[in-house]
């Protein structure tokens, strides 16, 4: 039949025609597309139709306060492996606020020129 990406304006005619008590099957052939995939997609949609749109929070890079903690929790001890590093964070701001995770400083902190040494167990 057709692709299963639907634009704003085709969903909204999926409602429309659901509210004025339309058929599956005359949706589906308003917008050429199969029965189940319109009820998967008026089942998606309408749990999330009244909200408002998600804002979208850039939880990779670390800049600002978070490059100012990084850098001083490094300095301070430089065996902390970089998994303890946002935990580190995380105790200082609270846990309101979104933290990257540890990869992200990892790369903040190699761009940065800070090198963590990693310690090898005998064997």
């Amino acid at each position: 039949m057709r692709r299963q990406n639907f634009s704003r304006s085709e969903i909204d005619t999926v409602f429309r025609l659901k509210e004025s008590k339309a058929t599956w099957k005359t949706i589906s052939v308003a917008l050429n597309a199969t029965i189940q995939t319109l009820k998967n997609l008026y089942r998606r949609e309408k749990l999330t139709r009244c909200l408002p749109p998600k804002e979208k929070v850039s939880k990779s890079t670390v800049s600002g306060r978070l490059a100012f903690l990084c850098k001083k929790i490094v300095r301070e001890n430089p065996q902390i492996t970089y998994p303890e590093i946002p935990k580190k964070i995380k105790e200082i701001i609270g846990e309101e606020q979104p933290i990257p995770g540890y990869k992200a400083f990892e790369r903040f902190l190699k761009r940065s020129g800070y090198k963590i040494l990693k310690l090898l167990k005998n064997r």
